[in-house]
């Protein structure tokens, strides 16, 4: 089982999706409709579950369980006001694929039935003494005394939202022992830098749902709400909603946060990754390779900055011809590989372009991910700098004559770069 293929199945099980929800293929964000005339708040819940190693009863009831979690957290939202879910799920790395989808039938058949479809979410893998850990976010327009506090429809443009939810996991995305605080943090900043990606957005609110051993104690899991308050607190985006779960066993610390953000004005397009056109420059922010040291983990990933203050300025400064927008996070090859896959077109890259720190392959950085920098498409001359940020012209789109392809250009050598990508491994490597 391919790390987050899951997710895109449980928004096909939830077959016609309601009016107010419209979720863009292969973006990280979903956009939810909330007209002032239906409510003036957003109200977001936790609910936690976790599958025993050696539990027995049916994946698809496991799955079902998990929305109920939600469910019960918010002592049963009304259907009436149920607006949309998130879902985070950590398994084991073994776990049949047959078994991940079951849960995932289970978690979709509920959602719909609950008023609380399934928008998006995370899908990851760790190992412990679990067989599945499961976090997911219900969205509801009637507060109840379970939400610690809600977000004004009055602060979204259009009264639309825009929701996503990302992990950060111990031995998986950071090193094994690390300090739990800057786990949390790390979460934050992945999912910021998917609010970033999305071009004219900011985010308004963040929640979180942490599993982790028993031996981390009340101390530390108090050190992890402060992490997330504050780190969300600093981009505009306070934490609403916060539930935690000491596991049996021996457990990964897990930090699951769902984001909420809304468009900088009424009218505002998102810069979706299927909105590449022939003729587009390709572009990306900072430096590309070398955020993560394979063999002891550590890196420039830990602490980053997301790129929001750059999104915003393109979204400004280029208007219409901005085109399309990814954070790299995957992999420079296998996310713009995701753009020419979804926009149907080709992208031809030239590596003596790429910015790349010393030291670095160019090639090599193509696959080496959690750069947290932007990729993006536009028509037109771009500025270099932005927000103190350098800008660097990398490629060219054109249309995908032989089908969707990502060719870099290396002198005399051409090849395909979708593939080059990252995937977490043991240990955070």
């Amino acid at each position: 089982m391919r790390e987050f293929e899951l997710i895109d199945d449980i928004v096909r099980q939830n077959g016609a999706l309601p009016a107010h929800v419209v979720v863009p293929p292969g973006d990280d964000m979903a956009v939810v409709r909330v007209p002032r005339a239906t409510s003036r708040a957003l109200a977001v819940t936790v609910g936690l579950s976790a599958r025993g190693a050696n539990a027995r009863g049916s994946w698809r009831r496991a799955g079902e369980e998990a929305l109920a979690a939600v469910e019960h957290a918010a002592a049963r939202v009304e259907k009436s006001s149920g607006v949309a879910s998130l879902a985070g799920v950590v398994f084991l790395p073994d776990t049949p694929l047959a078994d991940a989808r079951e849960w995932q039938i289970g978690l979709a058949a509920r959602s719909v039935e609950a008023h609380l479809p399934v928008v998006g979410g995370d899908v990851a893998q760790a190992r412990g003494d679990f067989s599945a850990l499961a976090c997911v976010f219900g969205f509801s327009t009637r507060p109840t005394s379970a939400c610690a506090q809600t977000i004004a429809v009055d602060d979204a443009p259009d009264g639309e939202f825009l929701l996503a939810c990302d992990s950060a996991i111990e031995g998986r995305h950071v090193p094994s022992g690390f300090d739990p605080a800057r786990v949390a943090r790390k979460a934050v900043l992945r999912n910021l830098s998917d609010v970033a990606a999305m071009g004219g957005a900011r985010p308004v609110a963040i929640a979180a749902g942490v599993f982790g051993p028993a031996a981390l104690g009340v101390g530390e899991v108090s050190r992890i709400e402060q992490a997330l308050r504050e780190t969300g607190t600093a981009f505009g985006a306070p934490l609403v909603g916060f539930a935690s779960h000491a596991c049996e066993g021996d457990c990964p610390l897990c930090v699951c946060v769902a984001i909420v953000a809304v468009k900088l004005a009424a009218g505002g397009v998102p810069a979706l990754r299927s909105h590449a056109r022939a003729g587009d420059g390709v572009f990306v922010t900072g430096s590309i390779g070398g955020a993560w040291d394979p063999a002891s983990g550590l890196g420039r990933h830990l602490d980053f900055t997301p790129r929001l203050a750059v999104a915003h300025a393109l979204s400004k400064e280029l208007g219409g011809r901005l085109g399309a927008m990814i954070d790299v996070s995957d992999g420079l090859g296998r996310d713009l590989g995701h753009v020419a896959e979804l926009s149907k077109v080709a992208i031809d890259l030239d590596l003596a372009r790429i910015p790349v720190p010393a030291g670095i392959d160019p090639c090599a950085a193509l696959g080496h991910g959690e750069d947290y920098e932007l990729a993006f498409t536009a028509r037109g001359e771009v500025p270099r700098e932005l927000a103190g940020v350098p800008i660097t012209r990398i490629g060219t789109v054109r249309a995908a004559i032989d089908g969707p392809a990502v060719l870099a250009h290396d002198g005399s050598r051409i090849f395909d770069a979708r593939a080059l990508g990252f995937e977490h491994g043991a240990d955070g490597g």
